[in-house]
């Protein structure tokens, strides 16, 4: 079943939980973005401070064909660039596909998460 598909489906048809679903669970981060070098470094501040606690998890910058900074930036900060064509659905799609968690977050490049998100 394809991510697309999933999202249609109805509850009742989606795949039970995986064997290993009671193994420590981890959380993908996807930061969709373009030309975003103003915005992310508080963004990944952000996200940072939790996910490098946990040392599961991981960040993913969905990146629509930056010529900024963007790609550096996020580097940077121990992110994974996945580049691809620009459009939201593009990346979000790309992200779902590369991430390794059992839970993903999805964030516009200039979100911040509070404290403890």
């Amino acid at each position: 079943m394809s991510v697309a598909d999933e999202a249609l489906a109805p509850a009742s048809s989606l795949p039970a939980r995986p064997p290993d679903a009671d193994a420590a669970e981890n959380l993908s981060v996807v930061i969709l973005a373009l030309n975003a070098a103003g915005d992310l470094p508080s963004t990944l501040a952000s996200v940072t401070k939790e996910a490098a606690a946990s040392g599961e998890d991981e960040i993913l910058l969905s990146d629509g064909g930056s010529d900024d900074e963007t790609c550096d930036i996020a580097e940077s900060q121990g992110a994974t660039i996945l580049k691809g064509l620009p459009g939201r659905g593009r990346q979000l799609r790309r992200g779902a596909e590369e991430a390794h968690g059992s839970w993903l977050l999805f964030l516009h490049s200039d979100t911040r998460l509070g404290v403890g998100w």
